[in-house]
């Protein structure tokens, strides 16, 4: 899909913003898709995981920690801002396309974050930085649903 010009790549994702239309990646090896150019023009882009080790793919674990860390790899980011970028996809960015109330992501510096009244929705991840998060995905975690602990440490409660 992202294969031609940098001219016919910019007016697809030109035309994809004007009519709101949304996209989702589970960002495969050998295959950059223009993420920041994406959320730039303000299309709302999502990360997924469609296999678990199975016939099409075999490198899905439902793990979405390891999937945050795909479409930095194949975008060749290497800067923490870019690699941060892709965690936004994964969280904000798919949240946008599942439910249109959610703001889409307003370009590649914008991040996840906290504010009152907002939901309990929370992934605790050991690391110094979101981008160190990212790269190291421990398995020292706790995902908050709704105000409860659901897991810890890649176990479900």
């Amino acid at each position: 899909m992202w294969q031609g010009t940098d001219t016919e790549v910019a007016n697809l994702v030109a035309a994809m913003a004007e009519a709101d239309i949304a996209t989702a990646t589970i960002a495969p090896g050998g295959t950059a898709i223009p993420l920041a150019a994406l959320t730039d023009a303000g299309v709302r882009v999502g990360l997924g995981e469609d296999g678990q080790r199975d016939y099409w793919s075999p490198y899905g674990n439902a793990d979405m920690l390891d999937r945050t860390w795909q479409p930095a790899f194949t975008s060749g980011f290497r800067a923490d801002e870019l690699i941060e970028h892709s965690t936004a996809v994964a969280t904000m960015g798919g949240a946008s396309i599942m439910d249109r109330s959610i703001p889409r992501l307003a370009g590649r510096a914008d991040r996840p974050g906290l504010a009152v009244g907002d939901p309990a929705h929370l992934n605790l991840i050991a690391g110094e930085t979101v981008a160190s998060a990212v790269m190291d995905r421990s398995s020292d975690r706790t995902v908050i649903h709704a105000g409860a602990v659901v897991a810890e440490g890649l176990e479900l409660r």
